[in-house]
């Protein structure tokens, strides 16, 4: 599980009950870890990966990925950030380990809420007028990358445009057998069924480049 106060990753058991210690965390200034927004796991590949997100000049906003039985301050084994991936705020995670394709809804606001994600909050006047984080001029989209992508890449398949319905997509769930991506979206308060078998396939995970799907929706 992801623990956004901490920054950190906590591993339990999996049949953890009561106040117990986590087996495993991952966390520190190596991990390159800050407001952690999304994990998932992918045990056919030996892979987590979270979704972290910075405010700051030089951070690192993106999808972070280690492997399942990392433990402490460890760098990532893979970064996907960068203007290429169209990431500008990450949220929800869903993995498909059989072929090892990460499914990401970006939100993409370009207004953060009222304070640093690395810094505490500060006391701001009652009347202080700040841009809603509602509000963007950039819509988001539902991106899809392989788990071994690494640096700057580009969606392999994705999900964007008016003829999506999606502005603030936060959630994402998957049915590769049906070929069904599921999404909500924050903004148009709805959740959303795509049918892309498309991007269940081998031929997409391995060799096809970005390319819009606009789906096919219900709400």
């Amino acid at each position: 599980m992801a623990d956004t106060s901490s920054r950190s990753l906590l591993i339990f058991a999996r049949d953890a009950d009561g106040d117990v210690p986590p087996k495993r965390i991952i966390a520190g200034p190596k991990t390159g870890l800050l407001f952690i927004v999304g994990v998932a796991v992918d045990p056919v590949h030996d892979r987590i990966v979270a979704a972290s997100a910075s405010s700051v000049r030089g951070g690192t906003t993106g999808l972070f990925i280690f492997g399942r039985t990392d433990d402490g301050d460890i760098p990532p084994r893979g970064v996907i950030a960068g203007p290429r991936t169209g990431i500008v705020s990450p949220w929800q995670l869903a993995v498909d380990s059989t072929l090892g394709n990460v499914f990401v809804a970006a939100i993409n606001n370009e207004n953060h809420p009222p304070y640093a994600l690395e810094m505490p909050r500060k006391n701001l006047p009652p009347d202080t007028d700040l841009p809603s984080p509602w509000n963007t001029g950039a819509p988001g989209f539902v991106g899809m990358w392989s788990i071994n992508d690494n640096g700057d890449a580009p969606p392999r398949a994705i999900i964007k445009g008016a003829g999506s319905y999606l502005v603030h997509p936060a959630g994402v769930a998957i049915d590769p057998k049906a070929g069904e991506i599921f999404v909500t979206d924050g903004v148009r308060n709805g959740l959303f069924t795509f049918l892309a078998p498309k991007f269940f396939s081998k031929q997409t995970n391995s060799t096809e480049k970005a390319a819009q799907s606009s789906g096919r929706s219900s709400h």
